[in-house]
């Protein structure tokens, strides 16, 4: 019995350690078990950013996981703060995930240990809108000829404008020409790797086509574009105007020369974009459009500048497709639009040594304003005025002044009390106005 006894006691000792070693183990994921993964935010910032990688797992019945059931992390980018851990009473594991440099896409993979169960969720580095880096394409010479050879160059910095100096891949992609040294195996998409660099050089060709080339590059979401126009013959304008001097509210006849390169004229229904300030532009023929007009079988297309109501320089300007823009100046100047007459007296005393009126004429425009350098003619029925031509130019306040002097001799053939009239007039861009006013003469003659 003792012996019995002896060999039973270990026996018994290794299924208590059996049982306990079965209650610290952790729960196992069943088959069928089931998992959701978030990450809050989906984008971060390219250093020392996290987002939160939250999972929950639930067993084929619905309800959670069990307590303690381990979860294992990985990623593709950046690091996590834990690789291993155990869900919740709710089922629920959380790790962070926190960028360390490198920009690109994060690939965040969870799985219950000892499972084929996993759920993937992706995290962009390096791409929010505070850390976005910032991408500038030149490209040296911007225009080139058939087959020639030019060197795109990307300048990286980051959003506050400091030099790029963490890690991604740079995609270069053209819509024309390729990247390399022009042989039949260059592309036109190519990828640089970068790490602590702020700019890559590619050298670009543009083979045989001719047209505008798109050269984009790309990191992450950043993106820039440059365009590079291959053996483009511009077109030339050649644009007169008649008359260059106009007055407010006037005209001018514009004329447009549309020639190729060799001076041959481009034949019909060329579109010439045209604007104008300080007055509109009405097309003669614009085929319902405002701001074109289309050239005819010469080549040549007509439109009319009409001034608005200000003085000053205006400014027609067109273009044709790729051309060089044209521009033409039209001097608008100020017509009169009123005039008014003021004399010192509106009446005389008959005395034998005379009077003298003076007179102040003030020209305006149709806007109110006065107009300076306006010659104002004065004429009166009686008298004589202080200049030999009557005339007086105005001034920067738009006045002009001139002295009547009316002798006894003058107003002996004016009853008591009658009266005689004094004349201004002045004439300015194809406008005249003018003004008379009365004079009272008292006192029997």
């Amino acid at each position: 019995m003792r012996k019995t006894s002896f060999f039973a006691l270990p026996v018994l000792g290794l299924l208590l350690v059996g049982i306990y070693a079965c209650d610290s183990s952790n729960p196992v994921a069943p088959g069928g078990t089931v998992l959701t993964i978030t990450a809050t935010p989906t984008l971060i910032g390219i250093t020392g950013s996290s987002s939160v990688i939250r999972v929950t797992g639930f067993r084929p019945d619905g309800n959670p996981l069990n307590p303690g059931t381990q979860i294992t992390f990985s990623t593709t980018l950046g690091t996590l703060t834990q690789g291993l851990v155990e869900v919740d009473s709710q089922g629920v594991a959380e790790t962070r995930l926190v960028s360390t440099g490198q920009s690109g896409a994060a690939m965040i993979t969870a799985s219950p240990a000892a499972s084929d169960v996993m759920a993937q969720i992706m995290v962009t580095i390096g791409d929010d809108d505070t850390s976005r880096p910032q991408l500038t394409v030149t490209v040296t010479p911007a225009e080139l000829d058939i087959n020639e050879d030019a060197d795109v160059v990307v300048d990286i910095r980051n959003a506050d404008g400091s030099p790029f100096a963490g890690s991604g891949q740079v995609t270069l992609t053209t819509t024309l020409g390729c990247f390399g040294g022009g042989n039949a195996n260059c592309p036109t998409q190519i990828t640089r790797s970068i790490s602590g660099q702020s700019r890559i050089v590619a050298p670009f060709n543009s083979l045989d086509e001719a047209g505008t080339a798109t050269i984009r590059a790309l990191l992450g979401s950043a993106e820039a574009e440059a365009m590079v126009a291959i053996d483009v013959e511009r077109p030339q304008l050649l644009m007169t105007v008649n008359p260059s001097i106009i007055p407010v509210g006037g005209s001018s006849e514009v004329q447009i020369l549309a020639r190729d390169v060799n001076g041959t004229p481009l034949g019909s229904s060329q579109r010439i974009r045209i604007v104008g300030d300080l007055g509109v532009i009405q097309p003669e023929n614009g085929g319902g459009e405002v701001d074109a007009v289309f050239t005819d079988s010469n080549g040549e297309a007509r439109a009319r500048y009409v001034a608005g109501d200000r003085a000053g320089t205006g400014t027609v300007t067109a273009t044709l497709g790729t051309s060089d823009a044209v521009m033409v100046s039209i001097t608008i100047r100020d017509a009169v639009g009123s005039l008014n007459l003021n004399p010192s007296v509106s009446s005389i005393n008959r005395v034998p040594e005379g009077v003298d009126i003076g007179l102040s004429a003030t020209v305006l425009n149709a806007q109110g304003d006065s107009i300076g350098g306006v010659l104002v003619s004065f004429s009166a029925e009686v008298g004589s005025l202080s200049t030999p031509s009557g005339s007086a130019t105005t001034n920067p306040q738009g006045i002009a002044t001139e002295t009547l002097t009316v002798t006894e001799e003058n107003v002996m053939n004016i009853p008591e009390n009658g009266t005689f009239t004094i004349t201004a007039q002045a004439t300015s861009e194809g406008a005249t106005v003018s003004e008379t006013v009365t004079i009272t003469v008292t006192g029997a003659p």
